[in-house]
């Protein structure tokens, strides 16, 4: 047994090796391929041999198998048929559409193992004192290592060469604004040449777009009040500030074409204010104003001590005074007759598909659920007026610390714990 044992992890090692050996062979492959302007068929066909291995490594335990299986069938059939595509602009729009899916696939991926793994190796890192950066970057390093990450590099390759091919506007999608829906992101225009520069110009408290000659894609999204970025160069997707935009769902865009960049800086002068959108993959500006400031620590901390609650509080107060008042008879309510004010549109919703489920006749299944409304943590929150005191102190002091000052945020953050769990208990 104790051999055998043995044999299986030489094996496993030398699985991992080989892993290794064919990430910088593909990496030194892409990179003869890409600097002499090679035909697309010859970079698809680097991207099949990667996604070979990588279903062999990924097998059914990976992430999203079948889709993995479905990439390379569609993979495949475009490598046999890119001779016949001549100059067909059908045919060039099926293999954008594939590269599209294929980017999709690889940003799932980021998401799914920094979801797996950031967590645990953030409270690992915190124990053993390891550099905070460090920490932040890991599982983005992992996938910068994987097999996907070559993936997304020939991805990166061919849809420039497919944006050339369609005539298409020179512009690299990375990442979509949706903090403000359809509406675009409005701010004050700034010029810098690096990202971090940034920091230094006078914003006047107020949200930011960008137009940034250079970045090396190591960088963090430096404030808040960054709402959009124009990068005068492509970035790959899997790039650690490619991940932090989609994650902080700011606009991210790169101009593949030096003149058109420039053109947009014309037209859209330094500290102007404006509003960008990103319509059918071309951006769009508007002359805009900025009436309201971004929100500030300081503010938020007032806004949160000076807000009357006296309404809710003798609404609750009166309830929990009824002499039939209970907690339980209030969840029963809630569930019985959902409303969206008292469960939240979400809640509500899955109720609903669970009602749907139960009068389909077998067509499809859904869990059964409970929901909590809201009604009930601020009865219970109300009842215990001491406890509930210290925790809106404790959430005014969480306020006022810097993110910086780890092991203050670290205290305050064990009392509300214990404030919540005294509270909830019962």
């Amino acid at each position: 047994q104790d051999n055998k044992k043995t044999l299986y992890q030489q094996t496993a090692l030398a699985d991992i090796d080989l892993e290794k050996f064919l990430f910088m062979k593909t990496s030194e492959v892409l990179g003869q391929l890409t600097s002499r302007g090679e035909n697309l068929k010859s970079v698809v066909g680097v991207a099949l041999v990667v996604l070979d291995n990588m279903i062999v490594s990924n097998l059914e335990q990976g992430v999203a198998p079948s889709e993995l299986n479905n990439l390379r069938k569609e993979f495949e059939a475009l490598f046999q048929q890119l001779d016949s595509f001549k100059s067909e602009e059908v045919k060039f729009r099926r293999l954008k559409a594939s590269l599209e899916r294929g980017e999709r696939y690889a940003d799932n991926f980021t998401a799914d193992i920094i979801d797996v793994f950031q967590a645990n190796v953030q409270r690992l890192g915190e124990r053993l004192h390891i550099d905070r950066h460090s920490v932040s970057v890991f599982s983005e390093s992992f996938v910068r290592f994987h097999l996907v990450f070559q993936f997304s590099k020939c991805l990166d390759y061919l849809s420039a060469e497919v944006r050339q091919k369609l005539n298409l506007p020179p512009y690299v999608p990375i990442s979509i604004f949706k903090q403000g829906g359809a509406d675009g992101c409005r701010g004050r225009v700034f010029h810098v040449a690096q990202l971090y520069d940034c920091l230094k110009v006078n914003n006047r408290g107020q949200k930011m777009i960008l137009f940034i000659d250079q970045a090396d894609g190591t960088e963090e999204i430096p404030s808040e009040l960054v709402q959009a970025i124009i990068l005068k160069h492509d970035l790959p997707q899997l790039s650690h500030l490619a991940i932090r935009a989609r994650q902080t769902k700011i606009l991210f865009v790169c101009c593949e074409n030096q003149t058109v960049f420039n053109q947009l800086k014309s037209q859209n002068s330094h500290e102007s204010i404006k509003t960008v959108k990103l319509l059918n993959g071309s951006l769009s500006f508007a002359d805009s104003n900025l009436e309201t400031k971004a929100p500030q620590t300081q503010t938020k901390k007032a806004a949160f001590k000076n807000t009357p609650d006296s309404e809710i509080e003798s609404k609750y107060q009166a309830l929990m005074k009824q002499k039939d008042f209970s907690l339980v008879q209030l969840l029963v309510q809630a569930n019985s007759a959902p409303q969206k004010e008292e469960l939240g549109s979400k809640s509500l919703n899955s109720l609903k598909l669970q009602q749907v489920a139960a009068s389909s006749k077998g067509l499809f299944s859904a869990p059964e659920q409970v929901s909590i409304p809201m009604s009930v943590p601020i009865c219970l929150n109300y009842s215990q007026p001491d406890l509930y005191l210290q925790l809106k102190n404790c959430f005014e002091e969480l306020d006022s610390l810097k993110t910086t000052e780890q092991a203050q945020v670290e205290a305050v953050r064990a009392k509300v714990i214990d404030c919540q769990e005294r509270i909830f208990i019962q």
